[in-house]
């Protein structure tokens, strides 16, 4: 069966969608387009508010003409909070068409089709492609490596007939096109449609400067480049001064993770730093940041301060702590069998089974949590693990093996229990409570160090020890800074797995942006500061009420040294205190943005007071 071309698809005379182009694309121009017979798209994102998205479907639908017609670009993933309000003004005032950049379409295309919009959805491979057809995408956008931004990497040709054989829907291509030579050329690799962009920058209704508009008339294909530095994100511009100056290098935020940060990562985290015993970690974490800051300070109990500007009065902490759970030897029973007590919040119920470390002077001595078999327990009186009963077993059979191998009361047990990622995009491993904190602030020091960025304050980054017992790390360390400013981060509960009482912890989801604190020891203009730089700059984010203390280092800088101004800014983590901790690399990237473009706003001489 032959595929519906775009002109029966849109009811258009052309086939000819003019494509969203972010701050260019406007009112005008659709309404233009339309008169001309061709589909028009607007990205949503041109609009600040969901009334003046709401303002413009109605003005377009008024204007719509029997041969043309009019749709919008929304983004779909996680970098545009506005998505779901977008799609619901969408829906609701009409449109012809939606088209979905950058994320999963499955809401968009359900939502749409309930009330007769059709929805195509940019793909760059045919994997992509493969899967709006199964979610019932009406036609795919087939993105080349001649597209002016998030291209793909097959050549036009290439990628409308490998798609094309691989689906059934039809097949709409962008990128490469500026005359009509070259639609006609598209048409004949077996697209139904071409979205075109930059001729239409142009146009005497694109909201652009006449002079950009003359370039696009002046300048011819020779002086067409590729570069990430505009969006992050390989597309072609014009090689004017200005772009022969920025470069072509991808930005900052395409880079926070490289391979540098995640070997640190790696070895950070799999190195034990059971509370009381940091300083190993400590080192790692030090040696990491020495070329990026001025010096580091350092205190009896080994907390870890990384200092930038160390001669500025004003003083902004950035904060995580070291520590990780642990348990310590409390006994050890003439037939060989260690019990143990808790360091920190040691989770009793995940214990059975699990292999340890117990330090020793001598080193590591292995050892299991040991637990009867299933046949042998009694299962209508089966008693559950609790401290009480829990074990370890180091293949000894008296006391004394065991205390031959270096071990005795007081050694500190650990899991062995390393880093690894899931599904591409899932940090796994004990210990990103809070390990992850002190991850995220040595990545902020790196971007302001790379990004050449001049504070007008001291930035001290710290990563406190002794968290989880009480805060007490912080608690000493924040009378030896004495800050005016503490931003701290710590963990925080996805609380969308089974077993757990939203009404009671609140909704949080993993992949959903940086937790923002809302609780009495969080200053309230600091956390404003955060949560309109997370709105200017599009960083999505959470809110978490928490009553009475925030339960991390946060309570210990505020109810310092007078009173502190300080916030909270969390990372969504599953399974906290086990040993398959889980945290989303979004999210990850996201605190990071969230703090460093944080810190850029404060100018070294607030007093956050709320009287002034």
């Amino acid at each position: 069966m032959a595929k519906p071309t775009l002109q029966e698809l849109l009811q258009i005379e052309h086939p000819v969608i003019m494509a969203p182009m972010f701050l260019v694309s406007n009112v005008a121009m659709s309404i233009e387009g339309m008169k001309q017979g061709i589909a028009t798209c607007i990205p949503a994102l041109n609009y600040r508010t969901l009334e003046e998205l709401r303002a413009a479907c109605k003005e377009l639908k008024a204007a719509k003409t029997t041969n043309g017609s009019f749709g919008f670009n929304l983004i779909v993933n996680k970098s545009n909070p506005k998505f779901k309000g977008q799609l619901e003004v969408i829906c609701e005032e009409g449109a012809d068409f939606i088209i979905t950049s950058l994320g999963n379409p499955k809401s968009t295309i359900e939502s749409a089709h309930k009330v007769g919009i059709k929805v195509f959805c940019d793909v760059v491979d045919v994997a992509m492609a493969k899967k709006v057809e199964s979610l019932g995408g009406d036609a795919i956008i087939a993105v080349n490596n001649e597209a002016g931004g998030h291209r793909g990497d097959l050549s036009p040709k290439q990628l409308i007939e490998v798609i094309n054989e691989a689906c059934t829907i039809p097949v709409i291509s962008a990128g490469g096109v500026g005359c009509k030579q070259d639609i006609d050329e598209m048409l004949s690799y077996g697209a139904v449609g071409v979205s075109v962009g930059s001729p239409f920058i142009a146009s005497k209704e694109a909201s652009v400067t006449q002079e950009y508009k003359q370039a696009c008339v002046d300048y011819g294909a020779e002086d067409i480049i590729m570069t990430e530095r505009i969006s992050g994100t390989p597309c072609t511009v014009i090689n004017t001064p200005y772009v022969q100056k920025i470069g072509t290098k991808a930005t900052w935020i395409e880079s926070i993770l490289n391979k540098k940060s995640i070997s640190f990562l790696e070895e950070y985290l799999n190195n034990a730093a059971p509370t009381g015993y940091e300083w190993n970690g400590q080192k790692i974490w030090m040696d990491y940041l020495k070329p990026y800051v001025d010096e580091f300070i350092t205190d009896t109990y080994g907390s870890a301060v990384a200092v930038i500007n160390p001669e500025a009065p004003y003083k902004v902490v950035i904060e995580g702590h070291a520590d990780e759970i642990s348990w310590y030897v409390n006994y050890i029973s003439d037939e060989g069998l260690i019990y143990v007590i808790r360091n920190g919040g040691s989770d009793h119920q995940i214990a059975p089974s699990k292999i340890v470390n117990i330090h020793t002077k001598n080193g590591i001595v292995k050892g299991v949590f040991g637990w009867p078999a299933i046949h042998t327990r009694n299962r209508a009186k089966e008693e559950a693990p609790k401290p009480e009963n829990i074990f370890i077993d180091c293949g000894c059979k008296t006391k004394k093996e065991v205390e031959d191998l270096g071990v005795h009361v007081g050694c500190v047990i650990t899991y062995p229990d390393e880093f690894h990622i899931l599904n591409k995009s899932n940090f796994v491993c004990r210990a990103l409570d809070n390990r992850m904190g002190g991850f995220m602030i040595a990545e902020v020091a790196r971007l302001i160090h790379e990004n050449k960025k001049q504070l007008p304050f001291g930035l001290y980054i710290t990563n406190s020890v002794q968290e989880e017992i009480g805060l007490r790390g912080a608690e000493m360390i924040s009378h030896t800074i004495q800050p005016n400013v503490a931003i701290v981060t710590d963990v925080t509960h996805d609380t969308t797995t089974p077993m757990i009482d939203k009404k009671k912890e609140g909704h949080i989801k993993n992949g959903e942006g940086p937790v923002i604190a809302y609780a009495p020891a969080v200053q309230q203009k600091l956390r404003d500061l955060i949560t309109e730089t997370a709105e200017e700059k599009n960083i999505p984010f959470q809110r978490a009420a928490l009553s009475r203390a925030t339960g991390t280092d946060t309570d210990a800088f505020a109810y310092s040294n007078g009173g502190v101004a300080s916030a909270l800014i969390s990372l969504p983590l599953r399974y906290m205190h086990t040993t398959v901790e889980m945290v989303h690399r979004d999210d990850v990237e996201n605190v990071i943005k969230l703090i460093y473009e944080s810190l850029l706003k404060i100018k070294g001489e607030e007093t956050f007071s709320y009287f002034d």
